[in-house]
């Protein structure tokens, strides 16, 4: 994999937020990168080989919990919006790879635009989250 495709994995010492965020700064980079011609195809597919993997792996790991713990009977909001962010995500990956397969740089638009939708709805999740936490921390001092 090229060194500049590789991330950060340090990602345990940011918060949640900037994690999410940032994720999505990465496509956005690998895509101007790519456009630019400083990455070649073979360059980009290495880099969404290893962020699809990396995702797809958190993805498999949060929607186990949620049926284990049946967090979606807790939280259902929170949970519905989360997944719709995951599967944004994983919708914006695929059309990525579309733009690999025929050149058609509208692939790449429409991967980006598909992937910050995602990420808002995940943010939209920990928002959901945080206020529910806060409402707890609340109802405890009542």
């Amino acid at each position: 994999m090229p060194g500049a495709a590789r991330s950060n994995h340090l990602e345990g010492d940011r918060p949640l937020f900037d994690r999410v965020t940032g994720r999505y700064q990465q496509f956005q980079q690998a895509v101007e990168r790519t456009r630019a011609g400083e990455w070649n195809a073979e360059d980009f597919e290495a880099f969404l080989l290893h962020v699809f993997e990396t995702l797809t792996e958190k993805a498999v790991d949060c929607r186990a919990f949620i049926e284990e713990s049946r967090y979606h009977e807790e939280a259902p909001e929170e949970v519905e919006a989360g997944l719709r962010g995951v599967d944004l995500y994983e919708v914006g990956m695929q059309e990525l790879w579309l733009y690999l397969q025929d050149g058609d740089a509208g692939h790449l638009e429409e991967g980006l635009r598909l992937l910050w939708e995602g990420n808002e709805k995940i943010n939209e999740a920990m928002r959901i989250n945080r206020e529910s936490r806060e409402d707890l921390d609340l109802n405890f001092f009542l």
